[in-house]
């Protein structure tokens, strides 16, 4: 290789070395400069959405202290079955009926499937300031939408 560089002309040498160098430099652009820029600019979109959800949920918290404080306990130990509760609550916050399935007398297990997460809070907790429930155990996993969960609560009937 050192021979074939020697054996071009003077112009020729610097024409390649410039090449290389411009290759180089090239190289080190694409593979190092420009995914830091990248990455920088990702993270600073999801800062941004982390913000935006922030905001969303102050929102949503100021509203159920409101609902909280308007009429928070009056329905509070209701008579009624749970499937029925969880269905009609589960309409009034726009979310698909669930699967529900009793286990036991104050205990009901409920799944959704493909539901806004912020609605679900909201929805569990009036269950919990308006009618007594309380959450047992929960499973949340994203699907491929933001905001958009599956759940799986067991939820219980305090007293």
């Amino acid at each position: 290789m050192k021979d074939w560089f020697d054996s071009l002309e003077p112009r020729e040498r610097i024409l390649v070395a410039g090449t290389g160098v411009l290759l180089i430099l090239v190289i080190f652009y694409v593979a190092i400069i420009e995914p830091l820029y990248k990455g920088a600019a990702e993270r600073e979109y999801r800062i941004e959405q982390k913000r935006a959800d922030l905001v969303a949920m102050q929102q949503i918290e100021a509203e159920l202290e409101q609902r909280a404080g308007d009429g928070g306990n009056t329905q509070r130990g209701q008579a009624g079955s749970l499937v029925v509760l969880v269905n009609r609550t589960a309409n009034e916050f726009d979310l698909a009926s669930p699967r529900s399935q009793p286990s036991g007398q104050n205990s009901i297990r409920v799944t959704f499937r493909g539901q806004r997460f912020d609605r679900l809070i909201a929805w569990l907790a009036t269950l919990e300031q308006r009618h007594g429930l309380t959450i047992d155990a929960a499973t949340f996993d994203r699907d491929s939408a933001k905001g958009i969960v599956n759940a799986t609560l067991t939820l219980e009937r305090g007293g």
